[in-house]
């Protein structure tokens, strides 16, 4: 690759104070010029005001492109694919309202999920927090209702209550739920050893462990099998398929020690 400005360098790095004095569009050799600064992309490309194409080049490993935008186009996009994930942890509202009452309701996300696979955008579904005790019973429904409304894939992460979000957690309860706090801070705790709300370590925090742990864990696979929604996971299809068309590269496998770069 040719050796590129200082400048470019700064973006790299994230020193740069005014980045967009080297990305994005600029007249050059008589030529409109596009850069872009895109760390997870492949490959980008540029489409001109009359719908022209133009593939960017990549000008550096760590996500730097540039390209010359034909007919002398003065105005871009940049196209990529993506999609993104709906969290629901409630199929009704009257529950929903009770554990979260200045969220979103259920239903508005839904029809969320609707609209967005209606025009086309890749759309899942992430079932969290479940609530041991309060919305585990209602992952069936969610997945359906899901699927029903356009999902593509679904994942889901057990309820996790770090630091003081437990105390937080706890006084809510007992202020929604009274009759059924004990019982479900008791199934909390069967997900988690048996004696503590919440298991900080990598790969037990998000699923917990025990007997009540693996009952949700089969209960999701099972529906999300039987509805056809791909599981939105590190060794689920959506990170294994190297047929499926993106223009950003893939996480790479997860290893005991993290990357640096």
């Amino acid at each position: 690759m040719t050796k590129l400005p200082a400048e470019a360098y700064a973006i790299i790095q994230g020193i740069h104070t005014d980045p967009f004095h080297y990305l994005g569009l600029h007249s050059e050799g008589g030529q409109n010029v596009v850069r872009a600064f895109l760390p997870e992309a492949s490959n980008v490309e540029a489409i001109g005001e009359h719908g022209e194409r133009a593939p960017l080049q990549r000008i550096h490993d760590a996500g730097l492109f540039a390209g010359a935008l034909p007919n002398g186009s003065t105005r871009y996009q940049l196209r990529a694919r993506f999609g993104l994930s709906v969290s629901l942890a409630f199929s009704d509202n009257a529950t929903a309202r009770a554990i979260e009452p200045w969220a979103p309701s259920p239903d508005r996300r839904f029809k969320l999920i609707e609209t967005l696979a209606a025009a086309g955008v890749p759309v899942g579904v992430m079932c969290a927090p479940i609530i041991p005790g309060i919305n585990d019973s209602q992952l069936v429904p969610v997945l359906e209702r899901a699927a029903a409304a356009g999902a593509a894939w679904a994942g889901w992460v057990l309820l996790r209550l770090p630091g003081a979000v437990k105390q937080v957690f706890e006084d809510r309860i007992r202020t929604a739920m009274p009759l059924a706090a004990d019982k479900i801070l008791h199934r909390i705790r069967e997900t988690r050893g048996g004696d503590k709300l919440y298991d900080p370590r990598f790969h037990t925090r998000g699923r917990g462990e025990g007997p009540y742990a693996e009952m949700i864990r089969t209960m999701f696979d099972a529906t999300i099998a039987r509805l056809g929604l791909g599981h939105r996971g590190r060794e689920g299809s959506l990170y294994d398929d190297p047929a499926a068309p993106t223009t950003f590269r893939r996480p790479d496998k997860p290893t005991p020690q993290l990357s640096l770069f």
